[in-house]
């Protein structure tokens, strides 16, 4: 887990490499607009977000009534920020 996340860390630091001006415009009317790209990306990244994982140790935890909402809240959290700015990146590279 460690090297995974040091890989998409590394990965994110194409950021600075990164021409945002070609993000524009965020939602192409071509390929449908909002209504196109907002259900699939909410797909991809529901499937990534590993509730699953983290419910099945809920009876191993501490307190899993304060920590099991903290962990999966967290998770969101975490989860969100990266693929945003890895979604940002692998957009802004490509012309």
């Amino acid at each position: 887990m460690t090297i995974l996340v040091g890989i998409l860390t590394f990965f994110i630091l194409g950021f600075l490499q990164a021409d945002v001006s070609t993000l524009q415009p965020f939602f192409p009317a071509e390929t449908g607009g909002p209504a196109a790209v907002l259900p699939a990306t909410g797909l991809v990244f529901v499937s990534f977000l590993g509730f699953a994982k983290i419910t099945t140790v809920a009876e191993e935890l501490k307190n899993p009534g304060r920590n099991l909402p903290l962990a999966v809240v967290g998770s969101v959290l975490i989860v969100t920020v990266m693929y945003g700015i890895v979604m940002v990146v692998l957009m802004g590279v490509v012309n």
